[in-house]
């Protein structure tokens, strides 16, 4: 049986997800030891969980809140992601089930669909859920747990900046449509090259919608970045 805390731990992740403004809406420990009719240490031992996770910020009389993180922390994380996202492509070409690519498929047209629609936030959906499936889909459980990490950072960030990005700006010159073709002709090479690119396209994005700076050429590296 899952243990209090972690399942506390939990709760409080989709609470905090939940908040309607992360930049006002705090939480306090006994709010949440009356939600939880628990005493106070299972629920300190929560809101360890998810600081060593960088989901929250506990300050003195000021209570619980979304950590908000750095321009900086984002752009080394998609540098970090477009190499283990590139290795799950690789992984998944040589032994991803037709199933499984055909579920990609779907997410990708999803992902287009609510692109062409203008919705940004089911277009960040889809995206979201495009990559989980990708990574599924290499099976590898060390790597599913490292990238389950850096998801709930991108989530984070999504709170406190309310668009994606890589949805919100120009379409991606490396689209999911070409990454899924790859795939379904098991070209291992194509297929880590496309993801590579597609993630750091993304990662430059983001940084010219942050900071108004256009970035040449895309994947420049974060030790270029000094300014964020």
């Amino acid at each position: 049986m899952q243990e209090r805390h972690r399942q506390i731990a939990d709760a409080i992740r989709v609470r905090l997800f939940a908040l309607p403004d992360p930049t006002c809406d705090r939480l306090t420990e006994e709010e949440l030891v009356r939600q939880f009719k628990v005493s106070r240490t299972p629920v300190r031992e929560a809101l360890k969980v998810l600081e060593v996770e960088g989901l929250i910020e506990r300050r003195k009389n000021r209570g619980i809140s979304l950590r908000q993180p750095s321009l900086q922390e984002m752009a080394e994380m998609y540098d970090v992601r477009a190499a283990l996202e590139g290795f799950a492509g690789r992984v998944a070409a040589e032994r991803a089930p037709a199933q499984g690519l055909s579920r990609l498929a779907k997410l990708a047209r999803r992902y287009r669909q609510a692109r062409e629609r203008g919705n940004a936030r089911v277009a960040s959906r889809a995206d979201l859920a495009f990559h989980d499936e990708l990574i599924g889909l290499a099976g590898n459980g060390v790597l599913l747990r490292i990238m389950a990490s850096f998801s709930l950072q991108r989530q984070t960030f999504l709170r406190w900046h309310r668009e994606d990005a890589a949805v919100a700006g120009q379409d991606s010159p490396f689209p999911h449509e070409e990454i899924v073709a790859a795939l379904q002709t098991r070209n291992a090479d194509e297929s880590e090259r496309l993801l590579r690119a597609h993630i750091q396209w993304a990662r430059q994005a983001l940084i010219e919608r942050s900071t108004g700076i256009r970035l040449h050429p895309v994947g420049m590296p974060a030790k270029e970045l000094s300014y964020v």
